[in-house]
């Protein structure tokens, strides 16, 4: 009977320890507090039903807004010692900007898309709009505001396609996809279960924190 007792206890610990996993803090972030994971089956899906991909239109745009919306959040004066670093502090002194990662992730993917719909988004482009396009996307973002408006565009993706580069090879996802032949060749599956993130309780999070960068007013210089 105390074998058996044992045994229940021990598998409802694990299960809690499952439920209870979190990254090691091996860095610091509030957001810690925030994250809790789950078994999730990835589909990858591009059916029309998935508002996150397909041709430019009014629902993408909308999705894609509002995923993103969080991506500048208010960090405390503590929380900014802890993290070891310098930011741009609140005018009325109630803390400073800072961003999570995987918003800033969710941006370079957002604004590829957009790059890849100029068509679309811009029709026939302005000198101008050719500018900030290239300035955003690219290594002009960060070292040369002006950029000609001639220059190479293709070569201004690099800052996103890097972060996501090290951003993947960072997490080092160790889940496994299995393989199926098609048209006599091996391919690996699109859809796997996956352990994620709680997704709405993290971006709840952010949105508890959120900044509205567009009025530069509020920050001191």
């Amino acid at each position: 009977m105390l074998i058996l007792s044992n045994g229940i206890w021990l598998i409802h610990h694990q299960s809690q320890r499952a439920d209870l996993c979190i990254r090691p803090k091996l860095i610091y972030s509030p957001a810690t507090s925030s994250i809790s994971y789950e078994k999730t089956t990835l589909w990858r899906s591009i059916e029309q039903d998935n508002v996150y991909t397909g041709e430019p239109r009014d629902e993408l745009d909308e999705a894609w807004r509002n995923l993103v919306k969080p991506m500048t959040i208010k960090i405390t004066a503590q929380e900014l010692e802890n993290l070891g670093e310098s930011s741009i502090a609140m005018k009325d002194g109630s803390g400073y900007i800072a961003e999570l990662a995987v918003f800033h992730e969710l941006h370079c993917i957002k604004r590829i898309r957009r790059h890849l719909g100029l068509h679309y988004y811009y029709g026939n482009m302005t000198q101008d709009e050719e500018i900030r396009e290239s300035q955003h996307i690219g290594r002009y973002y960060y070292y040369n505001l002006e950029a000609p408006c001639n220059a190479d565009l293709s070569s201004y993706k690099d800052h996103c396609l890097e972060y996501w580069r090290e951003a993947a090879m960072c997490r080092g996802d160790p889940t496994l996809a299995t393989f199926v032949w098609h048209e006599g060749k091996p391919f690996s599956k699109v859809h796997s279960v996956h352990e994620c993130v709680k997704w709405d309780r993290l971006r709840g999070w952010a949105e508890s924190r959120m900044v509205n960068t567009s009025d530069l007013s509020i920050f001191s210089h």
